[in-house]
């Protein structure tokens, strides 16, 4: 036992030996903060993401926010004025993948309209509690356990 303290010792001082010496430290001038205040829908931010054209985009809890790096644009669903989006990704130069309310929906950034994906057999809604979208554009999610049979 007093062997493996020992080598956790010595484990511990090796990694720190690797840090620099000097370590960086953050200060406010590497932080922008962002709010209502300079046009975004909602300081309830529940996910952010950075497409391939260097926008930022916020799922709120009222709606999807895409920021150019001086202004906002702020986009809702059709006939609902606050739905909270859960989770942002960016899966390629035309669409983002969004997951609101467990239903998922493709973002068209081109048309600026939200599509919601649909079950290709019983057409409709699908539903994931979480996902995550791979490169070649695959998505791997699971089911909200209310849905699970």
């Amino acid at each position: 036992m007093k062997n493996i303290y020992c080598l956790l010792i010595v484990s511990f001082l090796c990694i720190f030996s690797l840090l620099p010496a000097g370590a960086q430290t953050l200060s406010e001038k590497d932080f922008q903060v962002l709010n209502m205040n300079d046009g975004l829908s909602d300081n309830d931010i529940h996910s952010v993401a950075k497409d391939t054209e260097g926008f930022m985009w916020f799922g709120t809890g009222s709606g999807l926010n895409r920021y150019d790096g001086r202004t906002f644009k702020v986009f809702r669903m059709p006939g609902i004025s606050y739905r909270r989006i859960d989770r942002v990704v960016s899966l390629d130069t035309d669409y983002l993948l969004l997951r609101s309310e467990q239903n998922l929906f493709l973002f068209d950034k081109k048309y600026e309209r939200f599509l919601p994906v649909c079950d290709s057999v019983s057409k409709q809604p699908v539903m994931f509690a979480d996902f995550v979208a791979d490169s070649d554009g695959s998505c791997w999610g699971y089911l909200p356990v209310n849905c699970r049979k």
